[in-house]
């Protein structure tokens, strides 16, 4: 289950863990994704080119990719098996707010709290219901208030993880990745939010390059353009990385080097 804050800043991982392409592991070490509508609606709020991403990803479905042979096994090997989900916690009758709730003497929850126990609570529905299955439900957040919250009202019903912790998991039940998850985490550290379980970090702050609006509306125009970023090298602790950024520039693709950290979060 994925709060706001991994669409917004760790959409990288969402998509390669859902719908893989890496090497043999076709598809993907995380299948199955649950996207809250609360989750979604903020993150429309947010950021607009997020919010397209994750529509696309929730649009994604199980697909046969193609294969040159026809045996029953390759069949299966072919297969692309994932199942995005968007749960309507807003109209739900397990997860929906039907007036302000107190917490308490004189105070009531603010908007940002109403949302947070919301998607806390599709977490907590999706547990109760899939009791004694093989199926493990786990709420993504980066936001350590959140999972302290989901761990003081659910107990062991479910887990909560940040993004770090979480793709940490996955790769040590995933060995034959032939990529690292890693290299596509978000370097984040904010006010008593840090996705990282470990010692805090001194925060790395980034004067904005463009609103996220001039962006979306540059890049419709086609005055901007999207590419993929890769991690050419980096130190340990996450300073002085280098990358590049292929676009396509017409018939033809074009790489851009990124020489320091402040170009690469760009």
């Amino acid at each position: 289950v994925a709060d706001t804050n991994v669409l917004l800043h760790n959409l990288d991982v969402l998509e390669k863990a859902v719908l893989g392409g890496d090497g043999k592991n076709i598809s993907g070490v995380m299948p199955n994704i649950v996207i809250p509508q609360t989750a979604l609606m903020e993150c429309r709020s947010n950021r607009l080119t997020a919010y397209d991403r994750a529509v696309d990803l929730l649009r994604s479905v199980t697909r046969e990719l193609p294969t040159t042979t026809s045996t029953t096994q390759s069949k299966q090997e072919s297969i692309q098996r994932h199942c995005p989900i968007l749960f309507p916690d807003q109209n739900h009758a397990a997860t929906a707010i039907l007036q302000k709730r107190q917490i308490g003497a004189g105070s009531f929850a603010t908007p940002n709290d109403e949302n947070d126990w919301r998607i806390r609570r599709v977490a907590h529905y999706l547990a109760e219901n899939t009791k004694g299955t093989n199926l493990k439900v786990v709420l993504l957040t980066d936001d350590r208030a959140s999972r302290q919250m989901a761990r003081q009202e659910s107990g062991s019903l479910f887990e909560a993880h940040s993004v770090a912790s979480w793709v940490k998991l996955l790769e040590q039940a995933n060995p034959q990745m032939t990529s690292s998850l890693s290299d596509l985490i978000a370097n984040l550290a904010t006010n008593g939010s840090r996705g990282d379980e470990s010692a805090d970090v001194e925060a790395v702050q980034y004067v904005p390059h463009l609103e996220s609006s001039d962006l979306s509306v540059g890049m419709q125009q086609g005055k901007y353009q999207r590419g993929t970023f890769r991690v050419v090298s980096q130190a340990s602790g996450g300073k002085d990385r280098i990358g590049s950024v292929t676009v396509r520039n017409g018939q033809e693709r074009v790489a851009v080097a990124l020489s320091n950290q402040l170009q690469c979060n760009r």
